[in-house]
């Protein structure tokens, strides 16, 4: 991962490679370690299809990425500091710290059936732009923003919230947090850096 600045750490971009782990593993338990790890209690993520709050529905929503598709492959291309006013309106005044990372996203859907091949494309590229805002004091993620930059859908922003909040309350209700934060799970765990 290049840097379009010298401003980028070395441990803020190893924090950075593990967090995009999420997005890549096949192992559960491994999301609900890295988002507990890395993301404060209340995070915000917010995508094009859904803004999800609180380290459970985050985690939840990682992990519907493991049952939807059949592999997903992320590069980082590029990294940057953004200056404090770039910070999201709620979030100004606060002692933050916000980092802009470019990257590619691959998605593999497994499409094994006679519709599922004609309705689905087997693959779905995303050149994303994500935003990561962090507590610089405690290491944690307190926003993580992405913005998809060659497609043109999403949700309509007032249904994101809804479609978050159901979508956790529905991957509960299949019993996948049990797979995301496994019994004796460390739910209070603080970032290392």
């Amino acid at each position: 991962m290049s840097t379009s600045n010298g401003d980028v750490s070395k441990d803020l971009k190893a924090k950075l490679t593990e967090v995009f782990k999420a997005f890549t593993t096949k192992d559960g338990a491994e999301q609900g370690r890295i988002i507990t790890t890395h993301y404060r209690e209340d995070a915000h993520f917010i995508d094009p299809l859904m803004d999800s709050i609180g380290r459970e529905e985050i985690a939840l929503a990682f992990f519907s990425l493991i049952k939807v598709f059949s592999k997903v492959e992320l590069e980082q291309k590029s990294a940057e500091l953004l200056p404090a006013h770039t910070l999201p309106t709620k979030l100004q005044g606060q002692d933050l710290q916000q980092v802009a990372v470019h990257n590619q996203q691959v998605y593999h859907l497994e499409r094994s059936g006679f519709l599922s091949k004609r309705l689905f494309p087997e693959v779905v590229d995303l050149d994303v732009t994500s935003t990561f805002t962090i507590d610089p004091k405690s290491g944690l993620i307190v926003q993580h923003t992405d913005v998809w930059n060659n497609k043109g859908f999403g949700m309509a922003g007032f249904l994101k919230r809804p479609n978050g909040a159901m979508g956790g309350a529905l991957f509960k209700m299949l019993g996948w947090k049990k797979e995301v934060f496994p019994p004796g799970h460390e739910s209070t765990q603080k970032s290392s850096l």
